[in-house]
This record gives structure tokens, C-alpha cells and sequence, in this order.
């Protein structure tokens, strides 16, 4: 009798333990089914915070490329435009050159006609003079 109390006993026992047993294998799994969601949450946000941070790149590797064209079609522009400019600067110049020249002719013709007239007023001088003073040197 004290051998079917102690095996009815163990039968408890051991019917407790298999329940304990299996809440606890259930909370296990939970618990790993909880954190298995953790994880997988955490791979997905990391995976995605990837993809835009691999967009965000491929956007500013194009925004790059945009202003380095950008650049080079200014830098074109500015080229043409000096290149106009030293163009007309050049014409200027010439045209300046030119017109000095001109000015410097007509000047030096002026001057030269203007010499030679006073040469002629002071030959007329130097005749008058001259017969003043022959007529003076008759005179006395």
C-alpha cells in the first residue's frame, strides 16, 4: 500500500513537474518569439535606415555630378566671355591707337602750318626792318 502511495505520489509529482514544465517551455518559447520580433523589428529598421541612407548617397553622388557639369558650363561661359571682352579690348585699343595717331598728324601739321606762317610774319618783320633801316641809313 505505502509502495502504491509513494508511486501515486511520484505520479503527481512528476504530472506537477510536466505542467511546470510546459509553462515554462511556453514562456521560453514566447519569450524567444518576443525577442526573435525584437530582432527581426531591428534588422527591418536597420535594413531600411540602409537602403535610405544608400539612396540618400546615390542622391548626392547625382547632385555632384550636377553641379560639376554645372561648373563646367559656367566656367565655358566665362570663358567665351573673356575672350569677347578681350577681343573688343583689343579693337579699342586699336581704334584709340588709331585716333591718337590722327590727332598726333593733325597736330603736327597744325604746328608746322603754324610755323611756317610765323616764319613768313617774321621774314615780312625782318624785310620791313631791314628797309627801315637801309632807308634810315639814306636818310642820314
Amino acid at each position: 500500500v505505502e509502495k502504491d502511495g509513494l508511486l501515486e505520489r511520484a505520479r503527481e509529482e512528476h504530472a506537477t513537474l510536466a505542467v511546470q514544465l510546459r509553462a515554462e517551455s511556453t514562456m521560453l518559447r514566447d519569450h524567444l518569439e518576443d525577442q526573435e520580433s525584437i530582432i527581426s523589428t531591428h534588422a527591418l529598421r536597420s535594413e531600411a535606415a540602409a537602403v535610405r541612407a544608400e539612396a540618400e548617397v546615390s542622391h548626392l553622388q547625382q547632385e555632384v555630378k550636377r553641379l560639376q557639369r554645372a561648373a563646367a558650363e559656367e566656367r565655358q561661359r566665362l570663358a567665351g566671355t573673356i575672350s569677347g571682352l578681350e577681343a573688343e579690348l583689343k579693337e579699342d585699343k586699336e581704334i584709340h591707337a588709331r585716333d591718337l595717331q590722327e590727332t598726333v598728324s593733325e597736330e603736327v601739321t597744325r604746328l608746322q602750318r603754324d610755323g611756317i606762317e610765323e616764319q613768313q610774319r617774321l621774314a615780312g618783320t625782318i624785310s620791313s626792318l631791314e628797309a627801315e633801316l637801309k632807308q634810315d641809313k639814306e636818310t642820314y
